[in-house]
């Protein structure tokens, strides 16, 4: 599935400069797992990045919440 990266900065996290490189841009991801209570973001889907343009030092899942749909072509 193609997403865009809109990391959240209004939740008062820190936004690492390796997540800050993907905000605003378009990748294809796969579903990974649904995150429990012990992780970073309950309850939401961790996406797995399966794109070759995706760099090698930004992070290796991204949360759903911070993933808009890609409708575009």
């Amino acid at each position: 599935m193609k997403f865009t990266v809109k990391i959240r900065r209004e939740i008062g996290r820190e936004v690492r400069p390796e997540a800050e490189q993907i905000d605003g841009k378009t990748y294809n991801f796969t579903h990974g797992w649904v995150m429990n209570n012990d992780d970073p973001y309950p309850t939401e889907i961790a996406y797995i990045p399966r794109d070759n343009e995706y760099p090698d030092e930004a992070p290796t899942w991204i949360a759903s919440g911070d993933l808009i749909e890609f409708t575009g072509n």
